[in-house]
C-alpha cells in the first residue's frame, strides 16, 4: 500500500514538474521581451551630392587640397579638352563654308536642287555644334547647394588628367544625421519612425533620434568608417585584382537615423545605432527559420 501511494505522489510531482516547465517554456516563447538591435554607422550629412566628371581633360580650376566650403552657384571645378575646342572650331568653319555655298547654290537655276542637301548638312553641323558647346560646358562644374566640398583626392589639382566619370568628390550639405547600416536579418524589423539610440565611442550616454528611412536596396559598403579596416564593425572583403577596392563582405542595407539634437561631432565619425523593439522569442524563431528555408529551396 505504501508502495503505491509512494508511486502516486511520484507522479504527481513528475506531473507538476512537467506542467512548470511547459508553463515556463511558453512563458519564453510567447512573452513579448525588449532586445536592442544593434547597427553600426557613421556621422554623415543628410545631402551628399557626388561630382563625376562628365567628359575627359584636364584640371583648370580646382578647390584645392583639403575640404573647402563653397555657396550655391560657386564654380568648384573647370576641365580643359583641346581636342573638343579642336573639334568645336573645325565645326564652325565647316557651318561657314556650307552656307556660303548654300547662298551659292540658291542663286543659280542649275544648282538649286543642290542646295536642298547643303541645307541639310547645314543642319547637321548646327546639330554637332551644340553637342559640342554641352560637352565644353559640362566640364564647369558649380555646387549645386551651400556645403563642405570634400575631394576624392588631393591630386586632383590643375594640370590634372581626368578621365569620364571619374568621381571628383563629394558635395555636402543639410543638417547632420547618422547612416547606419543594416543587414538582412535586421532590416525586416526596422520601419521609420522607431525610436533609436546613438552611441559615441567617447560618450557614456546615448543620444535619442529616430529612424527617417530604410533604404529597400542592398549594396556593397566602400570608404567608410563603418568598416572594420576603418574603426567600424563591419567585415570587409578585397578584390584581389584591384587590393585597393575594400568594401563590405555583404550587401547592407542604409538606414537614415534623424538625431533628436545636433550630434557633438564631426562628420565621418563612428556610431552605434540601437534600435529598441519589443517581440515574442516564438516569432524570431520562427522567421529565423522561414528565412534559412527561403535561402535553401528558393
Amino acid at each position: 500500500m505504501k508502495e503505491i501511494l509512494f508511486g502516486a505522489s511520484r507522479f504527481r510531482e513528475r506531473k507538476h514538474c512537467a506542467f512548470a516547465a511547459a508553463a515556463a517554456g511558453a512563458f519564453l516563447l510567447f512573452f513579448p521581451f525588449r532586445w536592442a538591435i544593434v547597427l553600426p554607422g557613421e556621422v554623415r550629412c543628410a545631402v551628399q551630392d557626388r561630382l563625376v566628371a562628365r567628359e575627359r581633360g584636364r584640371v583648370v580650376v580646382s578647390p584645392g587640397e583639403g575640404s573647402r566650403h563653397f555657396r550655391k552657384g560657386e564654380k568648384m571645378f573647370v576641365l580643359d579638352d583641346p581636342l573638343l575646342r579642336f573639334a568645336r572650331e573645325r565645326i564652325e568653319y565647316m557651318l561657314l563654308h556650307d552656307r556660303l555655298l548654300f547662298e551659292q547654290q540658291r542663286a543659280a537655276r542649275a544648282t538649286i536642287g543642290d542646295s536642298l542637301l547643303t541645307d541639310r548638312r547645314i543642319s547637321s553641323d548646327l546639330f554637332a555644334a551644340a553637342e559640342l558647346d554641352r560637352k565644353i560646358a559640362s566640364g564647369t562644374q558649380s555646387a549645386k547647394n551651400d556645403g563642405t566640398f570634400v575631394p576624392a583626392s588631393d591630386r586632383i589639382s590643375p594640370g590634372f588628367p581626368v578621365r569620364t566619370g571619374m568621381v571628383l568628390g563629394t558635395l555636402c550639405s543639410g543638417e547632420k544625421i547618422v547612416r547606419a547600416y543594416a543587414g538582412d536579418q535586421e532590416v525586416r524589423f526596422l520601419k521609420p519612425g522607431q525610436r533609436v539610440d546613438l552611441y559615441l565611442k567617447d560618450r557614456l550616454s546615448g543620444i535619442p533620434g529616430r529612424i527617417g528611412a530604410v533604404h529597400p536596396i542592398p549594396s556593397l559598403l566602400r570608404d567608410s568608417p563603418a568598416l572594420l579596416c576603418f574603426g567600424g564593425e563591419l567585415p570587409v572583403d578585397a578584390d584581389p585584382d584591384d587590393p585597393e577596392d575594400i568594401h563590405s563582405l555583404r550587401p547592407v542595407y542604409a538606414v537614415d537615423v534623424i538625431p533628436d539634437r545636433e550630434l557633438p561631432c564631426q562628420y565621418g565619425r563612428f556610431v552605434r545605432a540601437e534600435v529598441r523593439r519589443r517581440g515574442m522569442l516564438a516569432a524570431k524563431i520562427g522567421s529565423f527559420i522561414v528565412s534559412a528555408l527561403r535561402r535553401e529551396f528558393f
